[in-house]
């Protein structure tokens, strides 16, 4: 930015200032919560709202370098939250039929071709 500024001029400057300043603005509000999202797999949304939090709570705690560490933190503690209250949910709800696991393919193999000798021995 400093380069820009002295080798193309004030107007070189502003302007890569400003890109700089979209660039930075997209990728911690877009690009990052969506990353994060999928490595945490955790809505990009709840991740954007653990951040803000996160920092709010960090700053009024710590400053600058508070902030920094509880936005940090802020990601995993979100995803833990959630795996915490999805097992809550689970325990609470009403008993739900569990569902089976699929037959090993031997047993089910074994199963139809037993069925259709029982079948074909009865015609006979």
């Amino acid at each position: 930015m400093l380069f820009a500024l002295i080798a193309g001029g004030p107007t070189a400057g502003i302007a890569t200032a400003v890109v700089f300043a979209v660039y930075t603005q997209i990728e911690n509000h877009v690009l990052n919560p969506v990353i994060m999202s999928k490595t945490v797999r955790v809505n990009p949304l709840l991740i954007f709202i653990a951040v803000l939090i996160g920092a709010s709570l960090g700053s009024l705690i710590g400053g600058l370098f508070g902030s920094f560490v509880a936005a940090l933190l802020a990601i995993p503690t979100a995803g833990a939250l959630q795996v915490l209250a999805r097992e809550i949910w689970q325990a609470t709800a009403p008993d739900q039929p569990q569902e089976s696991p699929p037959p090993a393919a031997c047993s089910y193999h074994r199963s139809a071709t037993a069925g259709s000798a029982a079948g074909v021995q009865g015609k006979g």
